[in-house]
């Protein structure tokens, strides 16, 4: 069976999905990255943010939110701390950190439902798209593809146009 990996950056509303609807499309690309179908590039900032907004606008139980921050921890394959932050989202300037993360964990797509950040489609070459997007291609890589060598381009081109 043919393997493709990407190494994807989850937004944290992707996580808030995941953890809320375990049977939606963020659930199942969260079990993706925890089975290492796709390498998931964290940051500390995310981990905080997460565990900020379960306590701040969903009064969550601390133990739940720690439950919730190992599982993530877990199927992360690189944790890491970006040095530089842009302002590329004038709209959403605390979008900018999650751009700063892709760049410093060389990240090859960010998958969000954010509308600022989906608005840019692209920064530095890494390609921002909706969960149920990544969820279609995963799908189409792992059963379609013969070889591992091919472009990932053409296929986000199908994508993002559709």
């Amino acid at each position: 069976m043919f393997r493709w990996t990407s190494n994807p950056v989850l937004d944290t509303n992707v996580y808030f999905s995941a953890f809320r609807n375990p049977e939606g499309v963020s659930a199942r690309i969260f079990r993706a990255g925890a089975d290492r179908h796709c390498q998931i590039i964290l940051s500390p900032e995310i981990i905080y943010e997460y565990a900020s907004a379960c306590r701040e606008k969903l009064q969550m139980r601390e133990e739940k939110i720690q439950e919730d921050i190992k599982f993530i921890v877990r199927a992360a394959t690189d944790i890491v701390q970006p040095s530089t932050l842009f302002d590329a989202v004038p709209d959403d300037p605390d979008d900018n950190h999650i751009l700063a993360w892709a760049l410093a964990g060389k990240a090859d797509l960010i998958v969000s439902r954010d509308k600022d950040l989906l608005r840019l489609k692209e920064y530095e070459g890494i390609a921002i798209i909706r969960p149920m997007d990544f969820e279609s291609m995963l799908s189409l890589l792992r059963v379609s593809l013969p070889d591992p060598k091919l472009s990932l381009l053409p296929f986000l081109c199908l994508i993002t146009l559709a």
